[in-house]
């Protein structure tokens, strides 16, 4: 056998080996781990980026919710609303000024982190200009990873990606360059 079929013969029996063994379960818990707890907008009535640019400031109503202290505890609207605070002042295109964005946060669903599942969060946001709706959406947070867990790990991410939503509605399309075409052989 030649060098490189015995040397991919070797690699294929330590993959399988190792697949056996139930080290991919370590190594995806462990990117689990290094990814910590991710958010998602799920839209109800989608909002345009162009709705969003004539507004100066953010207001955020304390967040709300239905389903009670044991299944959504203190903790999580006090870390939320803190989180919120945190956006509203730090919001870059916000600055302060009228129109004012008001966001109302309702609370919808809050799983904790156990062994065999994923701490998981719902939050629905609606948004309004004074008393006229704009829109609303779903914000889906989850986390596999026991170190980003918590309902203020929970909280802050579902605040970071309405931040992001906001910040890229806030900054202009920049038109890319592009470089005139090489011929492949003179490409570095």
């Amino acid at each position: 056998m030649s060098r490189v079929v015995s040397r991919m013969v070797l690699l294929s029996l330590t993959a399988s080996m190792l697949a056996a063994s139930g080290c991919t379960t370590v190594a995806r818990h462990a990117f689990y781990e290094l990814r910590g707890a991710t958010g998602s907008i799920r839209w109800i009535e989608e909002i345009k980026p162009v709705q969003i640019e004539p507004f100066k400031s953010l207001n955020f109503t304390p967040a709300t919710t239905t389903i009670g202290p044991k299944l959504c505890p203190p903790e999580l609207l006090a870390e939320y609303d803190r989180a919120a605070r945190e956006l509203q002042r730090t919001a870059p295109g916000f600055e302060g000024g009228q129109p004012t964005l008001n966001i109302n946060t309702e609370i919808l669903y809050f799983q904790t982190k156990g062994i065999l599942h994923g701490a998981l969060l719902l939050v629905r946001l609606t948004f309004s200009d004074q008393d006229r709706p704009i829109g609303s959406a779903i914000v889906y947070v989850e986390s596999k990873s026991f170190r980003e867990g918590s309902t203020g790990d929970l909280a802050e991410t579902a605040v970071k990606t309405l931040g992001k939503f906001l910040k890229q509605a806030k900054t202009p399309p920049q038109e890319e360059e592009e470089e005139p075409k090489k011929p492949f052989w003179r490409r570095h």
